[in-house]
Protein backbone atom coordinates (compact mmCIF):
# COMPACT_ATOMS: atom_id res chain seq x y z
CA UNK A 1 0.00 0.00 0.00
CA UNK A 2 2.48 2.50 0.80
CA UNK A 3 4.48 1.73 -2.76
CA UNK A 4 1.29 2.18 -4.13
CA UNK A 5 1.08 5.55 -2.27
CA UNK A 6 4.67 6.36 -3.58
CA UNK A 7 3.79 5.80 -7.27
CA UNK A 8 0.54 7.74 -6.80
CA UNK A 9 2.51 10.80 -5.89
CA UNK A 10 5.03 10.44 -8.46
CA UNK A 11 2.67 10.32 -11.03
CA UNK A 12 -0.02 13.06 -10.28
CA UNK A 13 -0.72 15.21 -12.00
CA UNK A 14 -0.33 13.87 -15.08
CA UNK A 15 -1.70 10.70 -14.61
CA UNK A 16 -4.97 9.77 -12.62
CA UNK A 17 -4.43 5.91 -12.70
CA UNK A 18 -4.26 5.05 -9.15
CA UNK A 19 -6.53 8.15 -7.77
CA UNK A 20 -9.85 7.22 -6.58
CA UNK A 21 -12.43 8.41 -9.37
CA UNK A 22 -9.46 8.91 -11.77
CA UNK A 23 -11.19 8.23 -14.71
CA UNK A 24 -14.19 10.09 -13.83
CA UNK A 25 -11.65 12.90 -13.36
CA UNK A 26 -10.21 12.82 -16.18
CA UNK A 27 -13.36 12.58 -18.41
CA UNK A 28 -15.32 15.19 -16.60
CA UNK A 29 -12.25 17.46 -17.00
CA UNK A 30 -11.44 16.99 -20.67
CA UNK A 31 -15.32 17.81 -21.41
CA UNK A 32 -14.94 20.97 -19.45
CA UNK A 33 -11.59 22.27 -21.32
CA UNK A 34 -13.36 20.84 -24.78
CA UNK A 35 -16.22 22.92 -24.32
CA UNK A 36 -13.91 26.04 -23.65
CA UNK A 37 -12.52 25.80 -26.31
CA UNK A 38 -14.46 28.19 -28.56
CA UNK A 39 -13.99 30.84 -31.63
CA UNK A 40 -13.14 33.87 -29.63
CA UNK A 41 -12.54 32.64 -26.46
CA UNK A 42 -10.10 32.59 -24.34
CA UNK A 43 -8.75 29.04 -24.60
CA UNK A 44 -9.22 29.03 -28.76
CA UNK A 45 -5.94 28.13 -28.99
CA UNK A 46 -6.01 25.23 -26.65
CA UNK A 47 -5.28 21.73 -27.93
CA UNK A 48 -6.30 18.80 -26.21
CA UNK A 49 -3.62 15.49 -26.71
CA UNK A 50 -4.78 11.72 -26.39
CA UNK A 51 -2.65 9.21 -26.37
CA UNK A 52 -3.28 6.00 -27.43
CA UNK A 53 -0.84 3.35 -27.36
CA UNK A 54 -1.39 -0.11 -29.13
CA UNK A 55 -0.29 -2.80 -26.91
CA UNK A 56 0.75 -0.44 -24.32
CA UNK A 57 1.90 -2.96 -21.66
CA UNK A 58 3.68 -5.63 -24.22
CA UNK A 59 5.68 -2.51 -25.91
CA UNK A 60 6.99 -1.49 -22.50
CA UNK A 61 11.04 -2.08 -22.65
CA UNK A 62 11.77 -4.04 -19.05
CA UNK A 63 15.30 -2.19 -18.96
CA UNK A 64 13.69 1.11 -19.19
CA UNK A 65 11.07 0.10 -16.62
CA UNK A 66 14.16 -0.47 -14.23
CA UNK A 67 15.94 2.26 -14.94
CA UNK A 68 13.33 4.74 -13.99
CA UNK A 69 12.94 3.15 -10.72
CA UNK A 70 16.44 3.94 -10.40
CA UNK A 71 16.76 6.84 -11.13
CA UNK A 72 13.77 8.40 -9.37
CA UNK A 73 14.88 8.86 -5.37
CA UNK A 74 10.83 8.00 -4.26
CA UNK A 75 11.34 5.04 -5.95
CA UNK A 76 15.03 3.57 -6.00
CA UNK A 77 14.00 0.99 -3.12
CA UNK A 78 11.32 -0.74 -5.61
CA UNK A 79 14.63 -0.76 -8.35
CA UNK A 80 15.63 -4.60 -7.52
CA UNK A 81 12.06 -5.64 -6.87
CA UNK A 82 10.70 -4.25 -10.25
CA UNK A 83 14.00 -6.25 -11.80
CA UNK A 84 13.34 -9.26 -10.11
CA UNK A 85 9.87 -9.65 -11.40
CA UNK A 86 10.59 -8.41 -14.98
CA UNK A 87 13.67 -11.15 -15.62
CA UNK A 88 11.77 -14.14 -16.60
CA UNK A 89 9.70 -14.16 -19.84
CA UNK A 90 6.57 -15.62 -19.77
CA UNK A 91 5.97 -18.50 -22.11
CA UNK A 92 2.45 -19.18 -23.36
CA UNK A 93 1.51 -22.36 -23.88
CA UNK A 94 -1.30 -24.80 -25.06
CA UNK A 95 -2.00 -28.41 -23.94
CA UNK A 96 2.08 -28.03 -22.65
CA UNK A 97 2.72 -27.36 -25.85
CA UNK A 98 5.17 -23.86 -25.75
CA UNK A 99 3.84 -21.42 -28.93
CA UNK A 100 4.73 -18.23 -28.14
CA UNK A 101 6.71 -15.59 -25.21
CA UNK A 102 4.76 -12.71 -23.45
CA UNK A 103 7.19 -10.41 -24.95
CA UNK A 104 9.39 -7.36 -24.02
CA UNK A 105 6.71 -6.19 -21.30
CA UNK A 106 4.36 -7.17 -18.84
CA UNK A 107 0.85 -8.39 -19.32
CA UNK A 108 -2.41 -6.47 -19.68
CA UNK A 109 -4.39 -6.81 -16.88
CA UNK A 110 -1.76 -7.82 -14.69
CA UNK A 111 -1.65 -5.09 -11.56
CA UNK A 112 2.20 -5.28 -11.33
CA UNK A 113 1.92 -4.25 -14.88
CA UNK A 114 -0.26 -1.37 -14.91
CA UNK A 115 2.27 -0.06 -12.41
CA UNK A 116 5.58 -0.40 -14.23
CA UNK A 117 3.54 0.90 -17.50
CA UNK A 118 3.11 4.09 -15.49
CA UNK A 119 6.33 4.10 -14.01
CA UNK A 120 7.77 3.93 -17.53
CA UNK A 121 5.47 5.60 -19.43
CA UNK A 122 5.60 9.00 -17.03
CA UNK A 123 9.49 11.01 -17.83
CA UNK A 124 7.76 10.80 -21.58
CA UNK A 125 4.27 12.28 -20.16
CA UNK A 126 6.81 14.89 -18.09
CA UNK A 127 8.54 16.48 -21.35
CA UNK A 128 5.18 15.93 -22.91
CA UNK A 129 3.67 18.31 -20.25
CA UNK A 130 6.99 20.64 -20.19
CA UNK A 131 6.44 21.05 -23.88
CA UNK A 132 2.87 22.11 -23.84
CA UNK A 133 3.58 24.78 -21.10
CA UNK A 134 6.23 26.01 -22.87
CA UNK A 135 3.76 26.97 -25.85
Amino acid sequence: QANLQTIKDYVEPQQLVLTEGGGSILIFTVRGVVELIQPGSLYEEWAVVKIDLKNAYNEACRAETIRVYESEPSLNQLAAFTAVTLAPYSGLECQGKKWGETGEGGTQGDPKATQDFIVTLHPSLLKLDEACSEG
